[in-house]
């Protein structure tokens, strides 16, 4: 063994310093603390992790946790155990002699769905921003409306694959209708010719084309030639009768209907493309697998769309849906389903909505991840028990 005097003045200086160092910092962490871990049922938590400073523990069977080597001034623990909120709690250290009395420390189950979210009949969103009245005229319903995050689910490659799901626009109707002579642009999505459309427009009514806000005045439009991923939202109105007022003072006519185009460049909501969706749901979490829930940000920007028609005969009711909840914060899309819904038109509203709302994403470790959920909203000032059905057992939607 090594002797003070066999390394000479200096080092055994140095030999007693680092001696009595370690002292002092043994008696620095000689406290200790015990937690006892429960839920709100009081019943004991195992497998908690415990964590004092940098040192950590975990929770047995009784719940009890107790983590040596702590300095006197320690104040605060971190429980957290999958499946629960994780919680911080004060604490006092004992030091030396001192007995250790256990804190009880409760930890809350977390939900496995977001909190409920009502669309009141007489609520009416306010809108803003360049596209604000593109959502308010979609509140309104009076025409149909394609979102950024519908044509992308869509996958819609060229404006026909929209235009031919409206109602009155078909395919047989589209190849000569949408070939428009608008205020004397030529606007052409088939096979006709700028001459055939001018020798038609004489007898046949066309609709007016409007790209953000503005109608088309150019020598000749190919609408087919717009990429419909491009674009943030489509309007389209069939006729004069369905023309919404602000339409017939821009365009300077309305009569024919209305093909509004918006630039995406214009959407206030970001959408990631589906293929990077994809890559982001590599691993997806359900809610007792993770430390922190995902949570909705703001349902009041974008809200469910109260259908029109059972706004106006004011049925109440609700719907359920499951999804994915992405690291970045938006939902989905390919994972979204209807789990219950008291009538298909609060079910579709629903889906319609999903894109447009964003979350808190969960975490995981410290990490944000990827965590399945459900949304239930309910239309009306409340939904009267004895007029909607029970709902139906969840679905387990399959992992992706």
């Amino acid at each position: 063994m090594m002797r003070a005097g066999d390394v000479g003045p200096l080092g055994a200086a140095l030999l007693v310093g680092a001696l009595a160092g370690e002292t002092l910092w043994a008696q620095e962490r000689s406290c200790r603390a015990a937690v006892r871990v429960i839920t709100l049922a009081s019943e004991p938590v195992g497998g908690a992790e415990v964590r004092i400073g940098d040192a950590v523990a975990r929770s047995g069977d009784d719940g009890l946790a107790t983590v040596a080597g702590l300095a006197p001034d320690t104040g605060a623990v971190r429980v957290r155990r999958i499946g629960f909120a994780a919680t911080t709690a004060r604490i006092t250290p004992a030091c030396g002699a001192e007995p250790v009395a256990p804190v009880s420390v409760r930890l809350a189950t977390l939900p496995q769905s977001l909190p409920v979210v009502t669309v009141r009949v007489d609520d009416r969103p306010r809108y803003t921003g360049p596209m604000a009245g593109f959502w308010e005229r979609r509140a309104r319903g009076e025409g149909h409306y394609f979102t950024a995050a519908e044509i992308d689910r869509r996958n819609a490659q060229k404006m026909a694959d929209l235009i031919r799901t409206v109602p009155g626009w078909g395919r047989a109707q589209s190849q000569r209708t949408s070939d428009a002579l608008v205020r004397g642009t030529a606007v052409r999505m088939g096979a006709m010719s700028r001459s055939d459309a001018a020798s038609a427009a004489a007898t046949k009514c066309f609709p007016t084309v409007v790209i953000d806000g503005m109608a088309a005045t150019m020598a000749e439009l190919n609408v087919e030639a717009i990429d419909p991923r491009s674009l943030a939202g489509v309007e389209v109105y069939v006729d004069g009768a369905r023309t919404p007022s602000e339409f017939w003072g821009v365009a300077g006519q309305g009569q024919c209907g209305v093909l509004a185009l918006w630039s995406r460049s214009l959407d206030a909501v970001r959408h990631t493309p589906l293929e990077r969706q994809k890559q982001l749901a590599d691993t997806v979490y359900e809610a007792h697998e993770v430390d922190e829930l995902a949570q909705l940000v703001d349902a009041r920007s974008y809200p469910p769309l109260y259908p029109p028609a059972l706004r106006r005969k004011k049925t109440a009711g609700e719907a359920t849906l499951a999804f994915v909840v992405l690291p970045n914060g938006e939902p989905w899309l390919r994972a979204a389903t209807v789990l219950h819904a008291t009538h298909t038109e609060f079910g579709r509203a629903l889906e319609e909505a999903l894109p447009q709302l964003r979350f808190r994403p969960a975490r995981r470790d410290g990490r944000v991840v990827a965590q399945r959920t459900q949304l239930t909203v309910r239309f009306g000032d409340g939904v009267d028990s004895s007029a909607v059905p029970a709902s139906a057992t969840p679905a387990t939607p399959r992992r992706h």
